[in-house]
């Protein structure tokens, strides 16, 4: 059996820092790097440690729309991106319809999952209330995303890693007919670009 050497950042057991290393593989995935000297900086904006690495994740509520949730959340990715320093990045909030819409040429979307499709999509037994990933490209079905906790469902499918034509790894898929308030955030997407 040939051993994967994975391309995907994941998380660990028993954080819940999804949301940082989907920022972590969006700047890798955008820029080609991965570097200890970005998570270092990203660790240090963080408003509180405690908030992303509980196990809980980041606890988005879905009947609220504007809570303070929601603006620590864009605070922490506006912040992150404009930390590192080894490219610049814009940082959009964008209507969940634009990760069908997107050519991703330059730009990857970072999304929160709502818990029920986490389970369907993802196969996970984690019990968090959400879960963010990176959409990093799409074929005529699917969203090819980049998730960090796919690694540790071994038990119920084989991890896999996969490689686009424009050398992008991908680790799982998401059907575009799940792309609905139900299942994803509608708050909660942000497109980020690369500016040359």
């Amino acid at each position: 059996m040939e051993k994967i050497y994975p391309h995907v950042l994941s998380q660990g057991c028993l954080d819940g820092a999804c949301l940082l290393y989907s920022i972590m593989n969006a700047h890798k995935t955008l820029t080609g790097k991965k570097s200890t000297k970005e998570w270092v900086k990203l660790i240090s904006i963080v408003p509180s440690p405690t908030y992303y690495l509980d196990g809980n994740g980041s606890v988005v509520d879905s009947d609220v729309s504007d809570n303070l949730t929601e603006k620590i959340i864009l605070s922490t990715i506006i912040n992150s991106f404009k930390l590192f320093k080894n490219a610049k990045f814009s940082v959009e909030v964008k209507d969940i319809i634009h990760l069908k819409g997107c050519d991703y040429k330059n730009s990857v979307f970072i999304f929160c999952v709502a818990p029920e499709k986490l389970k369907s999509t993802f196969n996970s037994d984690r019990s968090v209330s959400d879960h963010w990933v990176c959409a990093v490209g799409k074929n005529k079905d699917s969203l090819l995303v980049q998730c960090s906790i796919a690694i540790h469902n071994t038990e119920t499918k084989n991890y896999y890693e996969e490689k686009m034509l424009n050398e992008r790894h991908y680790n799982e898929s998401f059907s575009l007919n799940h792309i609905n308030k139900k299942n994803i955030f509608s708050n909660m997407v942000y497109k980020i670009s690369l500016v040359e």
